[in-house]
């Protein structure tokens, strides 16, 4: 059931962004994603989720998602979770992506990886915040 609620996560924010413009090269995915911490936040009125991904050298990674709900009476809930697999680049459709196999889910679940005029990189219409470097076993 997490793994529906991830991927439903990473299919809900595909949305491209109008300042992303251009195909990232399969040399700046890589030096931007291997063995770095990734921060990925996707806001609306309702609803908050976060995902703190963990991209390892070897291709594993590790996503701990938080999603907090807001009611319209001012509560809020929160779930969290962690979700791992295993990533690695892929082109498709003329776009280098991020091919996602996750633990427990036989489908893959690709996400292309966009590039803006200043050379920023978007993942799931979002712009990312690099926390540092990944923390794997």
């Amino acid at each position: 059931m997490k793994w529906i609620i991830a991927t439903t996560f990473l299919l809900f924010s595909l949305v491209l962004p109008l300042q992303a413009q251009g195909i990232a090269s399969a040399q700046e995915i890589m030096s931007a994603f291997n063995g770095a911490n990734i921060l990925i936040t996707d806001n609306s009125p309702t609803k908050t989720i976060v995902a703190n991904v963990h991209y390892c050298t070897n291709k594993e990674f590790t996503m701990d998602i938080t999603e907090t709900t807001r009611s319209q009476m001012g509560g809020e809930q929160s779930n969290s979770w962690r979700v791992t697999g295993i990533w690695r680049l892929h082109q498709q459709n003329g776009y280098n992506c991020i091919h996602y196999t996750y633990d427990g889910k036989p489908t893959p679940h690709i996400e292309p990886i966009y590039k803006d005029a200043q050379g920023m990189l978007y993942i799931h219409g979002k712009e990312m915040e690099k926390l540092g470097i990944a923390s794997c076993n």
